[in-house]
């Protein structure tokens, strides 16, 4: 809706385009503390320093960190009370003419890079879109079908990440977050879909996980034509065949027998983290991973465990361990170097709680290697 109150059409192009979010309940992790005061019997004096915007330069046009403050106007002497709030806003203007829709996706993506580097499923405010400059330009707060997570903000603490650790790179993490979708698409937003929605069941939960890995390491190593020595034994097992019919059945089945199996996709993408796992515990897991997604997708429930119970205790255990692994994945993918993801698993306030739940899944460090010397 525009600020005077007209609507406009959703195909239309924005010219140029470009969009405002309110930063409301991220303060902790922007880190915003530039309030002070002071008080005395007789007196009570606040200041604030507001912190100088942050732009950043994109490939198809620019982002910038809008800093500013809450607060009454004027000189008012004579008040019973006084808000004063730090805020701040995320803003980006395209280079090209988009239309709604598409930059609507531009929010959503800005919105989904959020829940990867604060680990807050907290769904932004709805944004102000804007077009055209100086004053011929025009406001609209767009309002549209989306599902909304209004948990409360994490604690300060809470964040494995914090933006003025980033604060020199957010432009290239947007960048390559982007690119992360036009390419990875499903292999990075399962994740995101899973940590945002508070419908799941624990079944729904882990299968998406698994699943959301397995497509990940599809995307990034598409599967070759068989290897020579592959193909000469898989034709010399048909020649055996006399039936025509029985023959096509089992050529086609064979067709696909040398790509990795799921546990296979699992190790190896868990691996790229470089993570200290002792190459067992890392085998084991993942083995108990791709049995349970096939006994859930292709068996209709149990076949590993006994019972029921015993099925969803291993699925609470796996999902917590995959939880941690995927979320680092992915923030290597957008380029978060090993030393610091490192530093979060083995050497933050975070890293006994993370080793705890890696231990209840199965999965453990091997002490005698350094870490810091992978």
């Amino acid at each position: 809706q525009h600020r005077t109150g007209k609507v406009r059409c959703c195909t239309q192009f924005l010219r140029p385009p470009g969009f405002k979010v309110n930063l409301n309940g991220f303060e902790n992790w922007l880190r915003l503390g530039g309030i002070s005061s002071k008080r005395t019997k007789a007196s009570f004096a606040a200041k604030a320093k507001i912190q100088v915007r942050k732009n950043y330069s994109l490939p198809n046009g620019s982002a910038s960190i809008l800093y500013g403050l809450k607060s009454p106007w004027g000189t008012e002497q004579y008040r019973h009370e006084l808000h004063i709030e730090e805020t701040a806003h995320f803003e980006y203007r395209a280079r090209k003419n988009l239309t709604f829709n598409q930059i609507t996706n531009q929010v959503s993506g800005f919105s989904d890079l959020l829940v990867i580097l604060s680990g807050s499923s907290r769904s932004l405010d709805w944004p102000w879109l804007y077009v055209g400059r100086g004053k011929r330009k025009f406001s609209y707060q767009h309002f549209y079908s989306s599902s909304r997570n209004s948990s409360p903000a994490p604690k300060p603490f809470a964040y494995w990440i914090v933006f003025p650790s980033i604060a020199d790179k957010f432009g290239d993490l947007l960048s390559r977050w982007e690119k992360a979708n036009e390419e990875l698409g499903t292999g990075v937003q399962l994740y995101v879909g899973t940590v945002k929605s508070d419908a799941l069941h624990l079944e729904h939960k882990f299968v998406n996980l698994i699943w959301g890995i397995e497509v990940l390491h599809r995307s990034k190593n598409p599967e070759t034509e068989q290897p020579s020595h592959f193909k000469i034994k898989i034709d010399r097992i048909l020649s055996d065949i006399k039936i025509g019919k029985d023959k096509a059945w089992l050529k086609k089945r064979l067709a696909t027998a040398h790509e990795p199996s799921l546990k296979e996709r699992l190790v190896s993408t868990i691996e790229t983290l470089s993570l200290p796992f002792e190459e067992k515990s890392l085998d084991d897991f993942c083995k108990i991973c791709a049995d349970l997604r096939n006994d859930i997708s292709h068996f209709g429930g149990q076949r590993t465990f006994d019972n029921y119970d015993e099925l969803l205790q291993a699925l609470h255990d796996k999902t917590g361990a995959l939880l941690y692994l995927y979320h680092a994945i992915i923030l290597m993918e957008i380029g978060m170097d090993h030393e610091s993801l490192h530093g979060i698993f083995l050497d933050s306030r975070h890293s006994g709680k993370i080793a705890q739940k890696f231990s209840i899944a199965g999965l453990n460090f091997n002490s005698e290697q350094d870490p810091r010397q992978i």
